[in-house]
């Protein structure tokens, strides 16, 4: 019983002594926490990018610990501005004279503006682009899961890059 006791006395030091773990990151403008995510707003014609993009931030300012609810003292609004996609690589086929896309990218700007209560601290666009191939059978099945998956990722990077952007870095 002895060496339990023994090997939990410097945990309960630890937490006795107001230790705590946190997930980290930088925090954002004037040290803002939490922060609650609305809904993206989509200013697009790309149904279902909302979800996407606001699942992104979400999950980003979870992994920081950033993350709060609707009566958090601070939000940060998204708008996706743009999308695109277009064949990024061609085959190009000498008995039809023509060219079929092996591989596509999809392109999006994303602006964030960080809120405390109807004060603006900060904002920034981001942009990137994702390239997604069409798939093993060139159907538009296939393609259209390839470029939802490649959005998803996209979300994700850029998410990320809006994060470390409005933490100044």
């Amino acid at each position: 019983m002895k060496p339990v006791r023994r090997a939990l006395a410097p945990l309960l030091l630890l937490c006795a002594c107001g230790y705590h773990f946190t997930a980290g990151g930088p925090s954002l403008a004037g040290g803002t926490r939490p922060i609650f995510v609305p809904t993206v707003v989509n200013k697009t014609s790309e149904a279902g990018l909302d979800v996407v993009f606001t699942e992104a931030l979400r999950e980003q300012l979870g992994r920081t610990g950033l993350l709060g609810g609707e009566k958090s003292p601070a939000h940060l609004d998204g708008e996706i501005l743009a999308v695109s996609a277009a064949p990024a690589v061609l085959a190009s086929s000498s008995a039809a004279r023509a060219s079929q896309a092996l591989s596509y990218r999809v392109n999006v700007v994303l602006m964030v503006k960080l809120y405390r209560g109807s004060e603006l601290l900060t904002q920034t666009v981001v942009s990137g682009s994702e390239d997604y191939l069409q798939g093993q059978r060139p159907d538009i099945l296939s393609v259209e899961s390839n470029r939802v998956a490649a959005l998803k990722r996209l979300a994700v990077a850029l998410a990320q890059d809006a994060y470390v952007r409005l933490a100044g870095g």
